[in-house]
């Protein structure tokens, strides 16, 4: 199980310089794996290790100098803010929209009035004209326009 900190996840794996599966069938086995390490226990070296990396990036979208966007399927307003987990190359940027279900965008949400998140955070509150709060009660799409940048998740709160 990964660990989360404030700011990273934990990985901690073992690994072997050998066969990993030997002795599942022992040293003949069904496959018939003629291994050393089967007959000679001291040829294995096990290890622990750690893998870290920012809290919950495991995968991203990504755009590079050409601006991309992701549209989201109808989302639950869970809450009044939006917070994303992303990371900007020098000169990249995400906003974000808010539209309807049919696609249009709601007043005051627009990608213009998002303030640009241009840094490295795992929770940076999305703001537009330095409103935070979400004055919407309907399913919202997400209109999430990233130029080099990775976006790794939103959520509300």
């Amino acid at each position: 199980h990964p660990i989360n900190t404030e700011k990273e996840t934990l990985l901690y794996y073992g690994g072997a310089s050998c066969h990993h599966d030997w002795w599942i069938e022992g040293r003949a086995g069904v496959e018939d794996l003629q291994v050393p390490e089967a007959w000679n226990g001291n040829l294995a070296r096990f290890g622990i290790g750690l893998a870290r990396m920012g809290r919950d990036r495991y995968v991203a979208l990504e755009a590079g100098p050409r601006q991309g966007l992701v549209v989201t399927k109808p989302l639950e307003i869970t809450g009044k803010r939006l917070f994303i987990n992303g990371q900007c190359q020098p000169g990249g940027r995400i906003r974000i929209a808010l539209a309807d279900e049919q696609y249009q965008v709601l007043p005051g949400y627009r990608q213009d009035e998002c303030l640009e998140f241009r840094g490295d955070d795992v929770g940076w509150a999305v703001r537009w004209n330095e409103r935070e709060r979400i004055d919407y009660s309907g399913p919202v799409r997400l209109l999430i326009y990233l130029q080099r940048a990775r976006i790794y998740s939103v959520w509300f709160e």
